[in-house]
């Protein structure tokens, strides 16, 4: 199943919100809606630059353009209000797939890389135990310095 995100960032507090939307023009219209409300409405409409991306965003909005109202807004803040920023982001998300059954089931998990939690390993190439070393693979090897260093420089193992 896909969704589709509505992420709002504030750079200068540095907060951001997210809701979700069962379809991409929801999420569009929503973020419209928010920009102009918070935003675009209380720009000083004496100010050439806000007057002019006002009027276009609006112009988009009315035509129902709204992924280029956001875009335009978005592009406002980069050229004329990096420090204090606030921008509006739209995008599709996979939450849920389905079986062969027609069940839905989560998404795998990324993997991880392993992380030992004691020390005492043993080099994988050859084979001599370190009682400091930590293993960087499920089987309780490393490569140590000795032959990563003739890896690296002569390609071969000591």
């Amino acid at each position: 199943m896909k969704v589709w995100v509505l992420e709002w960032l504030d750079t200068d507090n540095i907060q951001t919100n997210c809701t979700i939307w069962a379809t991409e023009q929801d999420a569009l219209q929503q973020a419209c809606d928010e920009l102009i409300e918070h935003h675009v409405d209380n720009w000083d409409p004496d100010d050439p630059d806000q007057a002019v991306a006002a009027d276009q965003i609006q112009e988009f909005i009315r035509k129902g353009q709204y992924r280029q109202a956001v875009q335009r807004f978005n592009d406002y803040q980069d050229d004329y209000n990096s420090d204090y920023a606030h921008y509006y982001y739209v995008h599709e998300k996979e939450v849920l797939s389905h079986n062969q059954n027609n069940s839905p089931t989560l998404p795998p998990p990324a993997p991880v890389a392993f992380k030992a939690s004691s020390p005492g390993a043993t080099c994988r190439k050859c084979s001599n135990p370190n009682p400091y070393a930590y293993a960087d693979r499920s089987d309780g090897t490393y490569c140590c310095r000795q032959c990563s260093t003739f890896s690296t420089i002569f390609g071969v193992s000591p």
